[in-house]
């Protein structure tokens, strides 16, 4: 990473969210002056202790900050031909509050107006003379967001890392007494008839008996066999998990000779040159997203903003990406219509074409989007799934504008009546390829092709061309079913007798009883997700939050939202296990309900009056919607649970911490 000749530590403390600012220590990170060459300057550094007094008083920052500012004086203090050792230790101590306040900061994020932010900004600006023009750049720098996306990966890359190398080590206890084999060796173990051997990290492993249980299908499994899969999980990134690590584990059965082990190794270094090279096309992202996974990328909304607005900002909307994102030219781009029933042949238009068919202006729908993994580790923390970590905020609400499926085909003078009898899918093929699969998946025909299920070509999100993010140029909407049905990148859309055959449609996004593992499952007895569940959730206050002593009440905001079109019609709140319930007020700015056709969220609101009886204790919130057709949420995740951990819509629960008043007077007298 290049060094910027800035001498100041510069710090992110702020991100706008509609008028508010909202500070969050998760990203913080120094700029690029690099840290430790002792050039920051006198100036500088009294502007770092005030804007850590600042954060101290207002309690605005998790511990992580405190912890950070302690390195940076920690360091510095050491420079005694800058700085007074008299006035680092005066900093240091006043630092030193970090380890008593260290759970509280973690719980206790707070909002602060962009007026206030924007009011310290200048005073410190004046006070200390850092130009205008360095604060400005602090906030849009192209350069800082890509800092702090990259610090946030490492850091995340960091944990896995430690947790796979202690699986590593555990797992070298192993190779005593293990055989050793050559590439000749193990590159006739490449059939079902003849065991299928794989190599990884000079390892030998038999994963025979795993075939048919791998996630990702026979066939993309048996392009290794007999060889090594490190080429391929450098694509496959989510491979790199300590729970990946011990199944694999669980079938070794050698290891590689030493010539031939140096030898890979050297060809997977050049190879992995080569793999970056399809993650060469990924945009800049906002830095406020929460990032599960860094290659293909994968992120949600704070879950704090995203009941913030009813219409979820394009920025803050959160990213699913199955496969590396695609190359685009706009120029160049032809959507592709094929497939049985066209009696002309198969069509193809640009993008300019599909803006501008006349006789279908551009239409527009609020549609809210729901990753098929949304709550993946509340399902984790009863029992273990397969997938992203994906918390309580994989989901979104937008508007998309565009033109509905059934009117483009009209406008070519496409017979639905008579498609409909020669069909029974239609198929959405993206752009966005690994180099060996495609992604695509496909939803039955009469939900395609019914007008009243208002599937959309869209070419807009939220008024804008849609983000590359977000399948620009453009994207299926498919409103109501989850999110990986509203296929990215859209490239051909084709008319079919038969199910879509990807791996996404055939051995994804199915859901099983919670006694199927992955040693019995039968893909083929389940049919594929489309709709998704009556679900709610809480986003404030913070799970494992403190409510302060000065604060008489607990404001409650969340997000309901039902598949299908099902509208939300109410969402209830319980303090004490479900014995009682408050009602929640809805907070809807879509147009009165239709039958099955309204497609975006509500968000919820609750005010709890504190009572002195809650105070000095733990209180548990939950949360519980009812939709049109009366489904209510489940209890809990143990009847629903299932290997892959999709569609948990179980109460949603968090846990608060309220501040006894009389115990906190005590401790100040």
């Amino acid at each position: 990473m290049k060094k910027c000749n800035n001498s100041g530590i510069i710090k992110k403390l702020i991100f706008s969210s509609s008028n508010k600012t909202i500070l969050n220590s998760k990203r913080i990170g120094l700029f690029r002056n690099g840290v430790g060459n002792n050039n920051i300057n006198t100036t500088s550094f009294a502007t770092f202790q005030l804007i850590n007094k600042f954060i101290i008083e207002k309690r605005n920052f998790n511990s992580s900050l405190l912890l950070y500012t302690n390195n940076i004086i920690n360091q510095q203090s050491n420079n005694n031909n800058h700085y007074s050792n008299k006035a680092f230790d005066q900093t240091k101590k006043e630092n030193n509050n970090y380890h008593q306040q260290q759970q509280y900061f973690k719980n206790n994020k707070r909002e602060i107006p962009w007026s206030t932010i924007k009011s310290l900004s200048l005073s410190l600006i004046s006070l200390l003379g850092l130009t205008v023009s360095l604060s400005i750049y602090l906030i849009n720098s192209s350069n800082f967001n890509e800092f702090i996306i990259e610090a946030e990966e490492q850091s995340i890359n960091k944990k896995e890392e430690e947790e796979i190398n202690q699986t590593l080590k555990e797992d070298e206890k192993k190779e005593e007494n293990l055989p050793i084999y050559s590439l000749e060796e193990i590159s006739k173990h490449n059939s079902l008839n003849n065991q299928v051997w794989v190599i990884f990290k000079g390892y030998v492993y038999n994963v025979t008996d795993f075939i048919a249980s791998h996630p990702g299908g026979v066939e993309k499994i048996m392009l290794a066999a007999g060889k090594s899969i490190e080429p391929f999980w450098n694509i496959y990134q989510q491979h790199h998990t300590k729970e990946v690590y011990e199944i694999l584990s669980e079938y070794k059965i050698g290891k590689l000779n030493q010539e031939e082990k140096e030898f890979l190794e050297k060809k997977h270094n050049k190879d992995k040159d080569n793999t970056n090279g399809l993650y060469a096309n990924e945009p800049q992202r906002s830095p406020i997203l929460n990032v599960n996974m860094a290659k293909p990328f994968n992120a949600e909304t704070p879950p704090a903003l995203l009941v913030d607005s009813f219409v979820t900002p394009n920025e803050l909307f959160f990213v699913r990406n199955h496969l590396p994102v695609p190359k685009i030219d706009k120029d160049t781009y032809i959507l592709t219509i094929e497939g049985e029933g066209l009696k002309d042949g198969p069509i193809q238009l640009t993008l300019d074409e599909l803006k501008n068919i006349s006789e279908y202006p551009k239409e527009t729908l609020q549609v809210t989007l729901q990753c098929a993994g949304n709550r993946r580790t509340e399902y984790d923390s009863y029992k273990q799934t397969r997938g992203l970590g994906w918390t309580n905020a994989a989901i979104g609400n937008a508007e998309w504008s565009g033109i509905k499926l059934i009117n483009l085909l009209k406008h070519y003078n496409i017979s639905v009546d008579n498609l409909e009898q020669v069909i029974k899918h239609v198929h959405f093929e993206g752009m966005d390829t690994d180099g060996i699969s495609t992604y695509a998946i496909s939803i039955p025909a009469d939900r395609a092709l019914n007008d009243k299920a208002d599937v959309l070509i869209a070419y807009e999100m939220n008024g804008k061309e849609i983000p590359i993010d977000h399948g620009y140029p453009v994207r299926a909407i498919v409103p109501g079913a989850i999110g990986a049905r509203n296929v990215k990148w859209l490239s051909k859309i084709i008319f079919s007798k038969e199910e879509c055959q990807s791996v996404w449609q055939q051995r994804d996004y199915k859901t099983f009883n919670p006694s199927t593992d992955w040693e019995n499952v039968d893909f083929c007895k389940a049919r594929a997700v489309h709709d998704s569940p009556i679900q709610s959730s809480i986003c404030s206050p913070s799970h494992e939050g403190t409510i302060r002593k000065d604060e008489d009440i607990i404001t409650i905001k969340g997000y309901a939202h039902s598949g299908g079109g099902k509208s939300i019609e109410r969402v209830d709140i319980t303090m004490d296990n479900g014995n009682t319930w408050l009602e929640a007020e809805l907070q809807s700015e879509r147009k009165e309900a239709l039958y099955n056709r309204n497609y975006s969220w509500s968000l919820f609101k609750l005010d709890i009056p504190i009572t002195d009886d809650m105070r000095g204790k733990d209180l548990t919130l939950c949360s519980k919607a009812m939709d049109s057709s009366y489904n209510v949420q489940p209890e809990g995740v143990k009847g629903i649970w299932n290997m892959r951990g999709i569609l948990n819509n179980s109460w949603h629960c968090i846990k608060l911490n309220i501040e006894n008043k009389e115990e906190e007077e005590e401790e100040n007298t």
